[in-house]
């Protein structure tokens, strides 16, 4: 038996990325549970939507829905990320991605479903 999964709805000021290629799970350098006052909100299955912005020095940051800091993207993935996020600022829509927690609570990492441009055969 098959159960469908219902996503969040995006509003019209959002877009998920990526848009397409191949996808891979991107654990977030720089997060740590222990540290925040309180676990970001997930679904049942320890999935959640962040936001993915560019700082000042054009480190890929990922954010929580509410704008609090969760960690940045590896170095390999920002600048494979980055142009996107440009098409996005350009368009006037706020990037959203998919992001899930993994492991034992309190020790977990935060990853978040990235995609390579279509054509390309290695991950970055």
């Amino acid at each position: 038996m098959v159960t469908a999964i219902r996503l969040p709805t995006l509003r019209p000021e959002q877009r998920v990325v990526p848009e397409s290629g191949g996808h891979v799970t991107v654990r977030v350098a720089g997060f740590d549970e222990r540290t925040r006052a309180a676990a970001p909100a997930c679904d049942a299955l320890g999935r959640l939507s962040v936001r993915l912005v560019r700082d000042d020095g054009h480190a890929v940051r990922v954010l929580d829905l509410a704008g609090d800091d969760l960690g940045l993207l590896p170095e390999p993935w920002n600048r494979n990320i980055e142009r996107e996020l440009a098409r996005c600022e350009a368009d006037g829509v706020e990037a959203v991605a998919r992001a899930t927690l993994t492991g034992p609570r309190d020790a977990r990492d935060l990853c978040v479903l990235l995609g390579w441009p279509g054509g390309r055969r290695q991950v970055p």
